[in-house]
């Protein structure tokens, strides 16, 4: 009996590329039985502007007020004293950016009888005053709030909160301290018809001001032409997994881009190298393949591919030639189908070694920004034949190439010349995909001596 973890773990490891790869990028749906279907994560950077939630700090002091302001006679007595206890409250703790609200107040207080005398029917009873603040080049923080109405001769002048907002401008503790004087206008007829001035101790309260956190990033689903994909492995003939979305694909020309020359046309999808892409992942190599149409003053098609040893190289990404017959706009357009793989290292299995591979498998199916480049092409046109055909591999864009031409990839099955496998799905979703793939879940079965 053969021991069926030998194949099991780097097929596994394989396939375990995928839910790695789409953490943050997409959604992975798993089959029947796997649970929840996340979504495309979307992510907005939102400036965090609650502050940390705790008790808030106050202060409370005992404030004298002026009342001869009510007997403007010089000779008149004075009605009687007024005492205030006035609070300042703030929040314990805030964020660097954002703003701390800042109250000022006094409860319903009893009036002195002399006091009460010379009050009338009020419309308003304001309170104003400014706290200092330690953190502020300004005078500090503006509080201001209003009561009322009140009746002629009150037992008691209303209770009033002044409020205002202090801009946490810096790190560390914010003292806030309450106002050393406060004016409370009484208002009649549209009018203050006097002004009472009170002072107090400068008690105060402090703010623990810690920094913004840094906002999430912003992940944005990819945009370009849809493929429909299939996954397969080389343990199993059956379709592992299928799926469509947009793929980000990108075009680069180099060469002369003149009549005569051939340039070299590479397309991929930019993930980076294999070591970068799938950092201590078991793969041996991978292997691209593509078919490029080609129109305007050349069509046709061209093959694209791309091989890495190990994890060095571009991993999801080939190169093509392309000879240039005639002056004009050649345009470049998104792979009609493409083939990735992935290769695990040998496996001893059954008394020899193997290798464990997996493929994606993609025909496009919508054209929608399907155009990767146009090259603009001059010079005189080159007689119609073949030229270049010396083993490097060009591909004569021309007239019409038939299905199944040389240098086309050998017709219309995708992945004809490459092996159809599963595991290459993971790369396509790390970086440049954004397939949601239903991919079911199977078992393997131990394989019989």
């Amino acid at each position: 009996m053969h021991n069926s973890r030998t194949l099991t773990r780097p097929l596994l490891r394989l396939s375990g590329l995928a839910a790695a790869a789409t953490a943050g990028i997409i959604g992975l749906s798993a089959g029947a039985g796997a649970g929840t279907t996340p979504g495309n994560p979307v992510i907005s950077a939102v400036p965090h502007v609650a502050a940390a939630a705790s008790a808030p700090q106050t202060v409370t002091e005992a404030y004298s007020c002026d009342t001869s302001v009510l007997r403007p006679s010089q000779s008149a007595p004075s009605p009687g004293d007024l005492d205030l206890s006035l609070t300042l409250t703030a929040p314990a703790t805030g964020i660097e950016g954002t703003s701390a609200n800042v109250t000022l107040g006094f409860p319903a207080t009893p009036l002195a009888s002399g006091v009460s005398a010379d009050i009338p029917a009020l419309d308003s009873i304001t309170l104003s005053g400014t706290g200092p603040v330690n953190a502020t080049a300004g005078p500090g923080v503006a509080l201001r709030g209003s009561g009322g109405p009140v009746t002629a001769n009150p037992a008691e002048l209303p209770a009033v909160t002044a409020t205002g907002t202090l801009p946490l401008t810096a790190v560390g503790t914010t003292a806030v301290a309450i106002p050393p004087q406060i004016r409370v206008n009484l208002s009649a007829g549209g009018k203050v018809i006097a002004g009472l001035i009170c002072g107090g101790n400068e008690g105060e309260v402090k703010i623990n001001v810690t920094a913004a956190p840094t906002p999430p990033p912003v992940v944005v689903p990819p945009t370009g032409p849809v493929y429909t994909c299939t996954m397969s492995d080389s343990f199993s003939s059956t379709t592992q997994g299928q799926g469509s979305g947009p793929i980000p694909f990108v075009a680069r020309v180099t060469g002369h881009r003149t009549t005569g020359s051939t340039d070299r046309v590479s397309v991929g999808v930019d993930v980076g190298s294999a070591a970068a892409a799938l950092g201590g992942s078991d793969i041996a190599g991978t292997a691209f393949s593509a078919v490029v149409p080609v129109t305007g003053a050349g069509h046709g098609s061209i093959t694209v591919k791309g091989a890495t040893n190990a994890k060095t190289g571009q991993i999801f990404a080939g190169s093509g030639s392309l000879f240039l017959r005639a002056q004009g706009i050649y345009r470049i357009w998104a792979p009609k189908w493409f083939t990735f793989t992935a290769y695990s290292p040998r496996v001893k299995y059954g008394g020899k070694y193997i290798t464990i591979s997996s493929t994606l498998s993609c025909a496009l199916s919508s054209k929608t920004d399907s155009v990767l480049s146009r090259l603009a092409v001059t010079g005189k046109a080159v007689p119609v034949a073949t030229p270049g055909s010396g083993g490097h591999g060009e591909t004569s864009v021309n007239g019409a190439v038939p299905a199944g031409a040389p240098n086309t990839g050998g017709g219309p099955r995708p992945g004809s010349d490459l092996p159809m496998v599963f595991g290459g799905a993971a790369l396509l979703l790390l970086g440049g995909g954004g397939i949601v793939y239903a991919a079911r879940r199977r078992r393997l079965g131990q394989p019989a001596a």
